[in-house]
């Protein structure tokens, strides 16, 4: 799976169209190696296979990369791309208290399909128990439990 994840973070934020073709291309290598029937149902054959759907894998590796860029284990281009909620303004609120990350209203589709949009938000979904991972396969595994 290399080469699918090559970059995904980057072409994960397609429109729904190129999104489903990547989706069926997926679904053709799971049928290719379980040699099974065009017919046999692909939610059955991902999990056999222990694959993520598509979408779940690039918001898997978005997530990852946000937890690289606030940890400060990523290049220093991408170490400014986020900002905590608490460095924005000093009121008590709730996303201040859960680390949350400040999501700068897009005003375009295109602006809502960037990574600083999408990552802050993928972020802000997560659980705390999995934001403050010790370290990187300990996020990982905590993000495939949830």
């Amino acid at each position: 799976m290399p080469l699918y994840d090559y970059c995904d973070v980057v072409w994960s934020q397609c429109d729904a169209y190129l999104l489903s073709r990547i989706q069926r291309l997926q679904n053709r290598g799971a049928r290719l190696l379980l040699d099974a029937h065009r017919r046999t149902h692909i939610s059955d054959m991902i999990s056999q296979l222990g694959w993520m759907t598509a979408k779940e894998r690039f918001d898997f590796h978005t997530a990852c990369l946000v937890y690289k860029c606030l940890n400060i284990l990523t290049s220093s281009y991408l170490l400014e791309t986020f900002t905590p909620v608490d460095a924005v303004h000093n009121y008590g609120t709730r996303a201040q208290v859960k680390n949350n990350l400040f999501i700068k209203c897009p005003k375009t589709k295109a602006g809502a399909r960037t990574f600083a949009y999408s990552g802050a938000v993928a972020w802000n979904a997560l659980g705390e128990e999995v934001r403050v991972a010790s370290s990187l396969g300990a996020f990982r595994r905590l993000y495939q439990r949830k």
